[in-house]
């Protein structure tokens, strides 16, 4: 499930974000080997009602013993000075006004109601750390998300980065090269961890934001696919 916002009516554009889907559509198809009719992008949302059907198409296409579900957002985000929730932009979101953007908690519930057992959850927005918060201790046990990888551009009070010029924005950019091109001295098959470990030192080696994660039950472990580096 791929998620990609990048034009506007209230917000900059960001044109690298149509690279994104387009790179990461190819590496869910050749690498995460997943069938064509499963992979469901949205492209420039207006509505969060949009996104949450296609979540629903994407879990219930899933087996629940031995299926996945993907899902990747890329776009603005913000956190609502009210509570500190992540908000997710649309193509009409206003930045002023909390009530046009997409909620995370909204996908947290929805994810977190699927049998499927596992679940890697991508966020490449500013301050999307913050889906971090909601999901750390002090929720009661049924509202987290189990079985589950969630890993985010930045920390709840960082931007994250995405120059006006690049070919993907950089954080998704890092994202998609690892599993093109494998890791370097990796494991031959790439899981969720050893993936966001890659991209998190190679972000603090450029000087970017640091990505932060939170591993849900065996997240960790889950099997992404195989490690092509080396492979002509």
């Amino acid at each position: 499930m791929l998620i990609g916002v990048s034009d506007y009516t209230h917000l900059p554009s960001v044109p690298s974000i149509k690279n994104n889907l387009s790179a990461l559509t190819e590496v869910a198809l050749t690498g995460l080997g997943i069938p064509h009719g499963n992979v469901h992008t949205v492209e420039n949302p207006t509505s969060a009602a949009q996104v949450h059907e296609k979540i629903d198409l994407a879990m219930d296409a899933a087996d629940p013993l031995s299926g996945g579900l993907f899902i990747y957002y890329a776009g603005h985000g913000w956190t609502d000075p009210r509570n500190g929730r992540l908000l997710l932009g649309l193509v009409d979101s206003n930045q002023h006004k909390a009530w046009t953007a997409m909620e995370f908690d909204r996908i947290r519930e929805q994810v977190a109601d699927s049998p499927v057992g596992s679940r890697l959850l991508v966020l490449d927005s500013c301050y999307s750390g913050a889906a971090l918060d909601t999901l750390s201790a002090g929720l009661s046990s049924a509202s987290r998300i189990e079985g589950t990888y969630v890993m985010t551009s930045s920390d709840a009070t960082n931007a994250s980065r995405a120059p006006r010029g690049d070919h993907f924005t950089s954080f998704s950019g890092e994202i998609i090269r690892s599993l093109t091109d494998g890791i370097q001295g990796g494991q031959p098959v790439i899981n969720a961890d050893a993936l966001f470990r890659h991209v998190r030192a190679s972000c603090q080696e450029r000087g970017w934001p640091v990505p932060s994660r939170q591993i849900g039950r065996d997240g960790d472990h889950m099997e992404l696919m195989v490690n092509r580096w080396g492979q002509s």
